[in-house]
């Protein structure tokens, strides 16, 4: 009896490391190398993964591109490219969290460019945004803006990751720049410490962050996410601070 416990133990053990690694091989297929290789070669953040991550990244890149709409506005054709820079931006922020599912998000809508903005948008151009009401789970971003977050990396600007910074500050109810899904009780405090500090050098160009973060506590949330992954070696030379406190909200932890 007990042999015939270990081999069974034995020959589970195996099915579980075959069907792993028939998963792994599966996921590489896929994607195509087309694609492996734009990312390759648009994408700062997957050229810094290790060939794991990579393949990790790739997986979730394409889950999210199977589990929601991606669409042009007025019949606009959405480009493949366009559409692995929206997952890519999608995944950038949450890569460190395995099991990450984004709420709130069900469809993004491409528009050519910027529109001009309504209501307590009016006088603005929008390049991005997260919808509220009647556009409630619908994102919407501008063509032009999204590939210029590819293809500028000095500016410290990328819409794509700018607006899933806000869903995934909404993921606790409210896009109001204290993302609890990703702070400790004991994290709360200093970061909206770091806020203030941060926004008054902002204001007194003491420092160069976009000053669209001054907006509100929302607005500042998305605008320091958004520069922690576009130049990351820039923050942590200006701004140690700033750098390591994203550094642990984005770090791997527990979701609830």
């Amino acid at each position: 009896m007990f042999y015939s416990i270990v081999a069974f133990s034995a020959c589970l053990i195996f099915f579980v490391a075959l069907r792993r690694n028939k998963l792994k091989r599966s996921y590489r297929k896929l994607m195509p190398q087309s694609w492996k290789n734009y990312l390759d070669q648009n994408v700062r953040f997957y050229q810094k993964l290790s060939p794991e991550e990579k393949e990790e990244f790739e997986r979730r890149v394409l889950r999210f591109l199977n589990t929601t709409r991606i669409v042009g506005y007025g019949g606009l054709k959405v480009t493949i490219q366009e559409r692995l820079l929206v997952g890519v931006s999608a995944i950038i922020p949450i890569f460190r969290f395995p099991d990450w599912e984004y709420s709130f998000l069900h469809e993004v809508i491409i528009y050519p460019k910027a529109i001009p903005g309504g209501g307590r948008y009016k006088g603005s151009y929008i390049n991005g945004l997260v919808g509220e009401g009647p556009m409630e789970g619908r994102m919407i971003l501008a063509k032009t803006a999204l590939m210029h977050g590819y293809s500028n990396y000095t500016d410290r600007k990328n819409v794509g990751v700018h607006e899933f910074a806000h869903i995934v500050d909404k993921q606790d109810g409210k896009i109001d720049g204290v993302p609890m899904v990703l702070l400790d009780d004991a994290q709360i405090g200093p970061w909206l410490e770091l806020i203030r500090s941060k926004s008054k050098e902002i204001k007194n160009r003491k420092a160069k962050i976009n000053s669209y973060a001054l907006t509100n506590d929302a607005e500042f949330f998305a605008v320091v996410t958004e520069y922690f992954f576009e130049h990351p070696e820039m923050m942590k030379k200006k701004h140690p601070e700033l750098y390591d406190t994203l550094g642990e909200i984005f770090s791997s932890k527990t979701i609830s």
